[in-house]
């Protein structure tokens, strides 16, 4: 999905970094917990797993991809801004 908005939109290609960037960790995340802290017995006895936490997850990045392809990323570029802000950097991000 990130890489059709990305051909659907070129301009927005640094607007999506975020939601890029929190994929990617979102992945190394999940792919750590299920291969080195995985009990595998109590998570099948006590029915214990990370689904709706995970697809609330899922839903926020999806809202920054919303965000870009139907708002042209205004709110993802405050966030952006915010930090650059926070950073001391003198870069700036502007709408797409």
């Amino acid at each position: 999905l990130l890489v059709f908005v990305s051909f659907l939109k070129p301009q927005a290609v640094a607007h999506l970094f975020l939601p890029g960037m929190l994929l990617v960790l979102s992945t190394v995340l999940c792919s750590y917990f299920y291969i080195f802290e995985q009990n595998w017995l109590l998570t099948m006895i006590y029915n214990d797993y990370l689904g709706f936490m995970y697809a609330g997850y899922l839903a926020f990045v999806f809202a920054f991809l919303c965000d870009v392809v139907f708002n042209r990323a205004r709110i993802t570029t405050e966030i952006i801004n915010a930090v650059l802000n926070a950073v001391g950097s003198a870069a700036s991000l502007v709408p797409c």
